[in-house]
């Protein structure tokens, strides 16, 4: 795939704040914005995307309970608190904003509904960095154009699966992803089938099933033409051959070597759109 020209990527910009939500961390950190502290939760392997930002917890556990936030606030002697306003009922971290701002801790938040250029834009005005938005916004935009006509590629079948490494323990938690979850819906412009069509009611997350919970008879029986591994790759490998050599699990990707180490996507990760879709495109057109 031919490469755009680099619209000047400014030095990185580091703030004495916590930032909470992942929309708002990853908008920003794609204006090279970043924090000392972050709080987030529906990015799997989060610490690998921001290794030099310390990961002070989930959203869902700040919502509930301030108390390990507010000591990181008193013991850093932070700036200020982002919250994200992401427009849902739940797991909104704007909620914290009253309960903040009553013991004395500045807020600033950011709206994060809306297509990518316009939260990008909105970021931008809130940190009085508008030009470093704007060329995020071109850049965005000019990836996007060059990918778009790459999208014709032939229909592939997918198994997708999803591991997760804890960043204290080192423990690995192996998913797979259904036709429901966020990354099938994305891909759906690549001609990308997931082959795996149910949900299950258990499962936390839409369209993420505990791998285990699938048979090899099933993944056999379904064929996929590619097997792409998200998040820890080494830990999807893993968990793969185990998989393997423990069952006999053997389908058409197996045998023609179609295992590849392909990014994770959710709404979240909105303003890396065209990069995520890019790798995709050059494992299944390598023309590309």
């Amino acid at each position: 795939m031919s490469q755009i020209p680099n619209f000047y990527i400014p030095f990185p910009r580091y703030e004495n704040a916590v930032f909470i939500g992942d929309t708002a961390i990853e908008t920003l950190s794609s204006m090279k914005i970043y924090a000392k502290g972050l709080i987030g939760s529906d990015i799997p392997n989060m610490h690998t995307y921001h290794p030099y930002e310390k990961h002070l917890e989930c959203t869902a556990c700040v919502l509930n309970d301030r108390r390990i936030l507010t000591k990181a606030l008193e013991k850093q002697s932070i700036d200020y608190v982002l919250l994200e306003d992401n427009g849902r009922s739940e797991l909104n971290p704007v909620v914290l904003k009253t309960g903040l701002q009553e013991i004395g801790i500045k807020t600033l938040v950011l709206d994060v509904t809306g297509s990518p250029q316009e939260i990008l834009q909105r970021a931008g005005e809130l940190f009085g960095e508008q030009a470093r938005a704007r060329r995020a916004i071109k850049l965005f935009d000019e990836k996007y154009r060059l990918i778009n006509d790459r999208l014709c590629t032939p229909i592939r079948k997918a198994l997708i699966l999803l591991s997760v490494r804890h960043p204290f323990t080192d423990e690995l938690y192996h998913f797979a992803l259904s036709a429901q979850s966020e990354l099938s819906q994305f891909i759906v412009p690549l001609n990308v089938k997931n082959v795996l069509t149910d949900d299950r009611p258990s499962s936390p997350m839409q369209g993420v099933i505990d791998f285990d919970e699938i048979s090899s008879q099933t993944l056999t029986n379904l064929n996929p033409d590619f097997i792409a591994l998200c998040g820890d790759a080494s830990g999807g490998m893993l968990a793969l051959n185990q998989r393997i050599h423990r069952e006999g699990f053997y389908c058409q990707a197996i045998r023609n070597m179609n295992i590849f180490s392909l990014p994770y996507y959710c709404d979240a990760m909105k303003c890396q759109q065209p990069w995520i879709m890019q790798k995709w495109i050059e494992c299944l057109d390598p023309k590309n």
